[in-house]
C-alpha cells in the first residue's frame, strides 16, 4: 500500500491545487507534496504496512499492477521528494500557477512511479509520462527557445521508448511476463542476454544522457522553468540510472558484462566532456546543465563497472547529485536575482554585497567536485575503486576529471565572487537560505556515514554483479 501512495498522494494535490479557493496556495500544497513523499519515502519500509502491491492489469498479456517500495527504491523516491520540494518552494511567482503547479506534481508522481514500478510496462508508462509532462511544462512556462526545448524531450522519449518497447515485447513472448521479479527468477540464457542488454541500456542512456544525446537536457535547462529542468536533470537522470542498475545488471548480468567496456567508456568520456564544457561557460543555466550532465556519466560509470563497489558509488553519487544539484540550482538563482542576469560575469561582487548568498554558494560548489566530507567525496571514491577493479584507464580519466574539476572551481568562484562590489545587490533571504542550508548539512551528513546509502543496494542486483563473466 505504502507504494501506491507515494503515486497517489502527490496526484490528490495536483487535483486540490486546481480548487479556485487554493488558487494562493498552490505553491505550499506543491511544497506538502513534494515533502510528503519524501517523509514516505524515508519511513515507507520502516512501516508496519504492506510495501508492495500486486494486482492483475491486462492478465491476456502478462500484464500486473506491481509495484514496491524497498530500501533501494525508497532512498530515490525520498530525494526525488525532497529536491521536489526544495526547487517549488524557492520558486518565483508564475503565470496560471494552478495548472503550473498541478502539472509539476502530476510530474513528482510519475517520477516516483518509475523508482516504485515492478512491472516493465508499467516503468514505461511512468516514464513516458513524465517526459511528456515535462515537454508541455517546457512548452507552456519555458522562455526563449521553449518549443525548440520541447520537441528535443519529445524526441528523446519516443527513441527511448522505441528501444525500450522492442526489448519488453521479447521478453513478453519469451516468458509471458513482463514481472521483474518473475524475469529475475527465469533469466534468459546467458548466450541470448547481449542483444536485449544493449538495447535496454541504449533506452536508458539517451534518457541519462551520454554522449551525443545531451543536447535535450541542455536546452531544457536553459529554456524551461527551473524546477522542470531540475527534475529532468537530477530526477528523470536518476530514474535512468537506477533502471540501469535494477534492469539492465539485474536482468541481464551476462549481457551487460560483455557490453561494460563500451558503457564504461562512454561513461568517462561524458564525464570528461561535460566538466571540459562546463568550465567555459559564463551563462550559469548552461554550467549547471553540463555540470549535471557530467556527474550523471560519473555516476554511469560506477553503475557500468560490474563491481559491487561500483554499484554502491553509482547509487551514492546519483543520490548526491541529486540533493548538491538542487542547491546549485537554487543558488544561481539567487545570484540571477541580484545580479540582474544568470552570468558570471554579472555577478563579480557578491562576496561583498552578499556574504551569506557567497558563502553558501561555495560550500555547494566545492561539494560538487568533491571535497573531504561531503557526500560526494564519499561516491566519487567509491566510483573510482570499483572502476579500477576492471577498468583502470576510465578510473584514471574520472580521477583527472575529479582534480580538475576542484581547480576550476576556484576559478569559477573567484570570478563570480570577487569583483567591484554590486549596488542594492542584498543578501540571502531567510527562505532562501532555509532551502540551500539544510541540503548543505544532508550532504555533509551523507558524506559521514555514506553507509545510510551504500547499504542499501538490493540483494537481487548485487549477486547479479558478481556473476560469471
Amino acid at each position: 500500500m505504502i507504494a501506491t501512495a507515494v503515486i497517489a498522494l502527490p496526484l490528490a494535490l495536483a487535483v486540490v491545487s486546481l480548487l479556485p479557493p487554493l488558487a494562493r496556495r498552490t505553491r505550499p500544497l506543491t511544497v506538502v507534496a513534494g515533502l510528503a513523499v519524501a517523509v514516505l519515502g524515508f519511513t515507507g519500509p520502516m512501516l508496519p504496512v504492506r510495501a508492495s502491491v500486486h494486482a492483475p492489469w491486462a492478465p491476456i498479456l502478462g500484464l500486473s499492477y506491481a509495484v514496491e517500495l524497498d530500501a533501494f527504491a525508497a532512498i530515490f523516491v525520498a530525494a526525488t521528494g525532497l529536491v521536489f520540494a526544495a526547487v517549488v518552494a524557492s520558486s518565483d511567482r508564475i503565470g496560471h500557477a494552478r495548472a503550473y503547479h498541478a502539472l509539476l506534481s502530476v510530474l513528482l508522481a510519475a517520477l516516483v512511479g518509475a523508482f516504485v514500478a515492478r512491472d516493465l510496462a508499467l516503468f514505461l508508462l511512468f516514464w513516458e509520462l513524465a517526459l511528456a509532462i515535462a515537454a508541455l511544462l517546457i512548452s507552456q512556462w519555458g522562455g526563449v527557445g521553449r518549443s525548440d526545448a520541447a520537441v528535443r524531450v519529445l524526441v528523446t522519449a519516443l527513441v527511448g521508448s522505441a528501444l525500450y518497447i522492442v526489448v519488453i515485447v521479447s521478453l513478453a513472448v519469451a516468458r509471458g511476463s513482463l514481472d521483474s521479479d518473475v524475469l529475475r527468477a527465469r533469466p534468459l540464457p546467458a548466450s541470448a542476454q547481449l542483444l536485449p542488454a544493449v538495447l535496454l541500456c541504449a533506452a536508458f542512456l539517451v534518457t541519462l544522457p551520454v554522449l551525443p544525446f545531451q543536447s535535450w537536457l541542455i536546452r531544457a535547462f536553459v529554456a524551461g522553468p527551473r524546477e522542470v529542468a531540475l527534475l529532468l536533470g537530477a530526477g528523470l537522470s536518476s530514474v535512468a540510472l537506477y533502471a540501469v542498475m535494477r534492469l539492465c545488471v539485474g536482468l541481464f548480468p551476462q549481457g551487460m558484462s560483455v557490453a561494460a567496456p563500451a558503457f564504461v567508456a562512454l561513461a568517462a568520456v561524458g564525464t570528461l566532456y561535460g566538466a571540459v564544457i562546463a568550465s567555459r561557460q559564463d551563462d550559469l543555466r548552461r554550467l549547471a546543465a553540463f555540470v549535471a550532465f557530467s556527474t550523471i556519466n560519473l555516476a554511469a560509470v560506477g553503475a557500468f563497472s560490474g563491481t559491487e563497489v561500483g554499484l554502491r558509488g553509482a547509487t551514492l553519487a546519483a543520490i548526491s547529485r541529486e540533493i548538491l544539484l538542487t542547491a546549485l540550482v537554487v543558488a544561481i538563482a539567487c545570484v540571477a536575482r541580484r545580479s540582474g542576469a544568470a552570468s558570471l560575469a554579472r555577478a563579480g561582487g557578491l562576496a561583498t554585497s552578499s556574504p551569506r548568498l557567497a558563502t553558501l554558494t561555495t560550500v555547494t560548489v566545492l561539494a560538487l567536485v568533491g571535497i573531504p566530507g561531503s557526500s560526494a567525496f564519499a561516491a566519487d571514491y567509491l566510483v573510482l575503486a570499483g572502476a579500477y577493479e576492471r577498468f583502470p584507464t576510465a578510473a584514471a580519466v574520472v580521477a583527472i576529471v575529479i582534480i580538475a574539476s576542484a581547480i576550476w572551481a576556484a576559478r569559477t568562484l573567484r570570478r563570480a565572487f570577487h569583483g567591484p562590489p554590486l549596488a542594492h545587490a542584498g543578501d540571502l533571504r531567510w527562505r532562501e537560505t532555509a532551502i540551500i542550508l539544510p541540503l548543505l548539512l544532508l550532504s555533509l551528513a551523507i558524506g559521514v556515514v555514506p553507509r545510510s546509502i551504500t547499504d542499501r543496494v538490493p540483494a537481487d542486483v548485487l549477486p547479479a554483479l558478481e556473476a560469471p563473466r
